[in-house]
């Protein structure tokens, strides 16, 4: 029986990377047995499918070229406490319901990653001038923009934020549509740019990329075992899914696995899509 190749160091990350932890030694008990996130811990905390953020792929942009808005991908399931959140086609949401016991956050999307600069945030003009019902984002859980009055962000390092639709305690929405975006504040218009992940239909087809967030010095503890479960899952998982697969550092660079294909794999700097666009 030959044995299974190690795919992916020997494309990008071996240079990259410059070796590997020894594996653990294996762990006992049936957890051991079953549980894949005991037997590969590093592999869980890095790359799990669940990890991943995946979007669709827009149409005819170049490399290192991009939708004006920054949100890639919406969340699917933002129904809770009373409220229904419809994900609409151009990547708006749709809002209705009523809780009149508690304020209500409905997490439209997360993981942004912003660049050093001077954002706008828009929904479409539908945030209550109140505050009762709004659009906000967030870093680190903390509220760095909210609508319709706190709109710009200034960032001077690189950082993630999430998306939410906030309303307050007995306030009911019957309809009331958000068109959220997140742009640079040089190309602010009144113009919205759906969010890409949603344009091809909310059924999940077409074109569509998959990104990790990943830490580099992390991926240096993977073991044998956690690189073998990557590449199966290339093989088996992603492969015919999605036309690329990435890991994109915290410095902007990253490795873009294209066609799930480890032997062609490109290590460089990356644009929001997980695209190399300058190798290095």
């Amino acid at each position: 029986m030959k044995k299974m190749r190690n795919l992916i160091l020997p494309a990008a990350l071996v240079l990259l990377l410059g070796g590997c932890a020894p594996a653990e030694a294996a762990r006992t008990g049936i957890g051991g047995l079953l549980l894949l996130e005991d037997r590969n811990p590093a592999y869980y905390e890095q790359l799990s499918p669940q990890k991943g953020l995946s979007f669709h792929i827009p149409e005819g942009l170049p490399a290192q070229g991009r939708s004006k808005n920054f949100i890639l991908s919406g969340s699917r399931y933002m129904n809770h406490d009373g409220f229904t959140a419809v994900l609409n086609e151009d990547g708006s949401v749709t809002v209705s319901g009523v809780n009149n016991e508690k304020n209500v956050f409905l997490q439209v999307a997360g993981g942004i990653r912003l660049e050093p600069e001077a954002y706008a945030v828009s929904d479409g003009g539908v945030s209550a001038e109140d505050g009762s019902y709004y659009l906000s984002v967030t870093r680190d859980n903390t509220a760095i923009a909210a609508l319709p009055g706190s709109r710009n962000i200034y960032l001077e390092e690189p950082c993630e934020v999430d998306v939410f639709i906030a309303v307050k305690a007995g306030i009911r929405l019957d309809g009331v549509t958000f068109y959220p975006e997140i742009s640079l504040k040089a190309e602010e218009d009144d113009l919205y740019d759906p969010c890409p992940d949603a344009v091809e239909g909310a059924s999940g087809s077409g074109r569509r990329g998959l990104i990790f967030r990943a830490d580099r010095e992390a991926l240096k503890q993977l073991s044998e075992d956690d690189r073998i479960l990557f590449d199966n899952n290339l093989a088996y998982m992603y492969k015919g899914r999605f036309e690329w697969v990435s890991l994109l550092f915290e410095d902007g660079t990253g490795v873009q696995i294209i066609g799930c294909d480890p032997d062609k794999a490109l290590y460089g700097k990356m644009d929001i899509y997980g695209r190399v666009w300058e190798t290095l």
